[in-house]
C-alpha cells in the first residue's frame, strides 16, 4: 500500500498527474512543494488513506483528494474529490468551504457536507449550506426581500441547508434552527488531526 502512495506521490511531484493520469493544472511557476499530503485513516475504515492537497494551480484547478489502495488490484481509487481545506471528523463526515464566497453570505462562508459511507467506501455529498446576512442587502439578486419572518430573532442572518448536489433557497432558516442541525450531524464527534506535510522528495521517500 504505501509502495503505491509513494508511486502515486511521485506522479503529482515529477509529472503533475493524478493516478488516472489526469493533469494537476500546474500553474508551472510555484513550488510544487507548497502541495501537501497526508497519509492517515480519515475515514475510520481501519487503513490508512492518502490525502493530496493541490493548490499550485489555477482556482478551478484546487483539489483535495482522498484516496483508498484496493489490494486486489494494486491501485488507488478516489474516495473524495473537492476544494482543498476540508476538515474531517471521527464519524465519517467532512466538511468542505466552497472555492467562492460570491453571495450574499458575508463573513459565513458556504461549505458542502460529505458524509463516508462504508458499503460503498465513498463520501457522498448530503448537504450544502448558504447563508444570506442582511447587512449585505435588503433584497436578493432576484428582488425578493430578506426573509424576516424567518429571522424570527433579528439575528440579521439567515441559512440555507440544502440536500448534497443541489441549491436551493425556497427554505430558509433561523441562526437558531442552523445552529441546532449543525450540532444534530456533528453528534459530538470530534475533528481529526491530519498530519499533512509538504509534497518533497524527502517526504515522498518517507511514506512507510
Amino acid at each position: 500500500m504505501m509502495k503505491k502512495y509513494q508511486e502515486v506521490l511521485s506522479g503529482v511531484f515529477y509529472d503533475q498527474v493524478y493516478p488516472d493520469g489526469s493533469s494537476c493544472d500546474y500553474d508551472n511557476y510555484s513550488s510544487i512543494t507548497i502541495n501537501q499530503f497526508a497519509v492517515y485513516d480519515v475515514d475510520g475504515d481501519g487503513q490508512d488513506e492518502l490525502i493530496i492537497q493541490f493548490s499550485t494551480s489555477s482556482m478551478a484547478g484546487m483539489t483535495e483528494s482522498v484516496y483508498r489502495y484496493n489490494a486486489a488490484a494494486d491501485s488507488v481509487e478516489l474516495e473524495l474529490s473537492e476544494f482543498p481545506g476540508a476538515v474531517y471528523y471521527d464519524n465519517g463526515l467532512a466538511l468542505v468551504g466552497w472555492s467562492h464566497n460570491q453571495g450574499l453570505a458575508g463573513d459565513f462562508w458556504p461549505y458542502n457536507v460529505y458524509q463516508y459511507n462504508p458499503e460503498t467506501d465513498e463520501y457522498e455529498a448530503v448537504f450544502s449550506v448558504d447563508a444570506w446576512d442582511r447587512e449585505l442587502a435588503d433584497t436578493d439578486y432576484d428582488g425578493n426581500p430578506y426573509p424576516a419572518d424567518v429571522d424570527v430573532n433579528n439575528d440579521g442572518i439567515i441559512f440555507y441547508i440544502m440536500p448534497g448536489g443541489s441549491y436551493d433557497t425556497d427554505h430558509p432558516v433561523s441562526l437558531r434552527e442552523y445552529k441546532s442541525w449543525y450540532d444534530s450531524i456533528l453528534g459530538g464527534a470530534s475533528e481529526l488531526k491530519v498530519p499533512f506535510q509538504d509534497l518533497t522528495e524527502d517526504n515522498i521517500r518517507g511514506v512507510q
